[in-house]
């Protein structure tokens, strides 16, 4: 066997291993129906990422309240209960009641973990927004065994010590409000003001009830965006909050986890806490950066998407031209040119072509005489006087022939367009012709 040979053997061998180590380390999850909890996909021999799609997510639109496969119970707070509830008309929820315990606090998180980037969206509704209540949906990351990674050396009372976590919280009366919370390697956490989401206040009636909002958290190794959007509407995402400082470690895999607690002064009353559902687009199976480009329309580092209305507005009336992409002459009634027809009378033949500002797109004059004939143009809204208005423009007819001529953006006049046509050239001259003289058309907008 020469040396190539035997390199490319061993390079093949090293390679059914790697592939055969990857498959037994995932075995538990394919048996148990869970979704495989791969990292992106690798070619160790190419050094290059493999195109993947993004079917390895998670879902979860709560038929049943899995907590074999999809969910783990952490704890069920004091005076608390779980209950499934919708039944027609594609309502479906789990319903976390909150009871009125002081200091009481239910945490589910997923099995499943996720590399980032990736997008989790949810549908949540609430019975009421009151004091002393507080909901969090939040991506966590997990140590090699699958616990939540904490740290202390900067307490996070907000994230229960979660060491690398992206959340939003519901808390106080205001339906419409929530707040976002980032905390990376441990630091500090990063918490916003109450900002303005969209309403947690659910529609239908009991126990048929659905989410009026689309929560999401969009996660990536350059910024954290939080965002809303209205339930089954085509309009794009709320853009509420991105954060690019104190994110994520990148590194580490992470889980969805959802917490429901009461404070130390207990709530006036108890609140049904609904999920609707649950899910999770693990973008690393992709080579597309999928995370920053989820319809944020008000974010203008991330326009991909677009979108053009149909029909089309409107376009501002005057000087403005936005969307004009046509050759129009704008002025006349169907876009095209107006014409004023000329045939010479005895005199000056001073009259007014058009009474307000235009333009002068061109003529067609013919001199049936002769001697030669001037058309002589003015920027003025009534008849001119010839040889007292000033002259814009004299335009020479030659003995028995035509004069024609066409600009094709036309010849700008600010305040009308006016004419005469006289026998002599001078701007002074006011020489008047025969009738007949000159027959012909002028063209304007």
């Amino acid at each position: 066997m020469t040396p190539f040979e035997k390199l490319a053997r061993e390079s093949s061998l090293q390679s059914l291993t790697e592939k055969t180590v990857s498959i037994l380390s995932r075995l538990p999850e394919l048996i148990s129906g869970r979704m495989p909890t791969q990292d992106a996909a690798y070619s160790s021999t190419y050094g290059m990422g493999i195109v993947g799609n993004n079917r390895a997510q998670f879902r979860d639109e709560f038929f049943s309240f899995d907590t074999a496969n999809v969910w783990d119970l952490v704890q069920t707070g004091a005076g608390m209960a779980l209950n499934l509830g919708g039944n027609a008309s594609g309502s479906r929820y789990l319903a976390i009641s909150t009871g009125m315990t002081a200091n009481s606090e239910t945490i589910l998180q997923t099995k499943a973990s996720f590399m980032l980037p990736c997008k989790l969206s949810f549908g949540l509704s609430m019975s009421q927004r009151i004091a002393d209540q507080e909901v969090f949906v939040e991506l966590v990351s997990i140590d090699s065994s699958g616990a939540v990674e904490t740290s202390t050396l900067f307490p996070s009372s907000n994230l229960n010590n979660a060491a690398n976590a992206a959340s939003i919280k519901f808390d106080g009366a205001t339906t419409a409000n929530a707040i976002n919370i980032i905390r990376g390697y441990g630091v500090s956490e990063l918490a916003s003001g109450s900002l303005a989401f969209l309403t947690t206040a659910a529609s239908g009636a009991p126990p048929n009830f659905f989410p009026a909002t689309v929560f999401e958290i969009n996660a990536d190794s350059e910024e954290v965006v939080f965002g809303a959007r209205a339930i089954d509407s085509l309009a794009g995402m709320t853009l509420a909050a991105k954060r690019t400082q104190n994110l994520p470690d990148t590194s580490k895999r992470y889980k969805v986890r959802i917490r429901v607690r009461n404070l130390a002064s207990s709530p006036a009353s108890s609140t049904d806490v609904r999920l609707h559902f649950v899910r999770v687009v693990n973008a690393t199976q992709i080579t597309v950066d999928m995370a920053r480009h989820m319809g944020r329309t008000s974010d203008v580092a991330d326009s991909l998407p677009v979108s053009i209305a149909a029909p089309m507005p409107a376009l501002v009336a005057g000087s403005a031209l936005i969307g004009d992409i046509s050759m129009q002459y704008r002025a006349g009634a169907s876009g095209g040119a107006s014409i004023k027809h000329i045939v010479s009378i005895a005199g000056t033949n001073a009259q007014v072509v058009k009474n307000s500002a235009g333009r002068l797109l061109g003529w067609q004059m013919t001199n049936t005489t002769a001697s030669w004939r001037y058309l002589k143009i003015y920027n003025t809204n009534v008849a001119p006087t010839p040889g007292t208005t000033t002259v814009i423009m004299t335009i020479a007819i030659p003995p028995g022939q035509i004069s024609d001529f066409m600009a094709e953006g036309g010849l700008a006049f600010s305040i009308g367009i006016s004419c005469a046509i006289l026998a002599g050239s001078a701007v002074t001259d006011n020489t008047p012709i025969a009738a007949g003289d000159v027959v012909g058309n002028i063209f304007y907008a």
